[in-house]
């Protein structure tokens, strides 16, 4: 039991760590110290810092193949890309540190970014793209709608408070107690924005 708490520590502390500095400014002395260990357990755990890192972001992005996977609904792509819009939303929620990670690594993209990450992230764009489409071609939404750039727009709206949030609370703190709330008027007023710039009228 002890050694599956050491464990576990680590990989709090690392997540929190790696999210914070980065995995070149983190070293396993900090690591190690922060998780109260001695700094032979993350060899002992993980076989090396890169090793520990690559735990910490596989558990990060585990849950993007679950969003990839809502996308595959063979519900109208409306019903689909709002559920969507709010999955996104408790993905951050449930993994505060995702988006400070993904950001470090799509600026100084890492083997673990580009093994882990970058597959994921493609699938789930390749997946969201082709429900964008289903719903021009059903005649949800305009026809000449650019599916990549309306695919984009949904995602930056969504993703763009969680990579920046210590800027956005800084110049638009009444948006902080609206994106805190489980299902609340944030995401639904993303979707809103979104489906009505694509011309699909209102979001019901």
């Amino acid at each position: 039991m002890e050694e599956l708490g050491t464990r576990e520590r680590l990989l709090e502390v690392g997540t929190e760590l790696f999210a914070a500095r980065g995995f070149a400014e983190v070293s396993v002395r900090d690591l190690a110290g922060g998780a109260g260990a001695n700094v032979a357990t993350v060899s002992y755990y993980f076989g090396s810092k890169e090793g520990l890192y690559r735990e910490v972001v596989r558990r990060e992005v585990e849950d993007l193949g679950r969003v990839a996977q809502d996308l595959e609904s063979e519900d109208d792509a409306g019903t689909v890309l709002r559920n969507f819009s709010q999955a996104v939303a408790a993905l951050h929620r449930r993994h505060p540190f995702l988006a400070s990670l993904v950001h470090r690594e799509i600026l100084h993209p890492s083997p673990v970014f580009l093994e882990e990450v970058a597959p994921k992230l493609t699938h789930l764009a390749r997946k969201l793209r082709q429900q964008v489409e289903r719903g021009r071609d059903a005649g949800l939404w305009r026809r000449d709608v650019s599916v990549p750039l309306a695919a984009y727009g949904l995602v930056a709206m969504l993703n763009y408070f969680f990579l920046f949030s210590p800027l956005i609370t800084l110049i638009l703190p009444d948006l902080v107690p609206m994106a805190e709330q489980e299902r609340g008027a944030f995401t639904e007023q993303i979707w809103e924005i979104w489906v009505r710039g694509v011309g699909g009228g209102h979001g019901e």
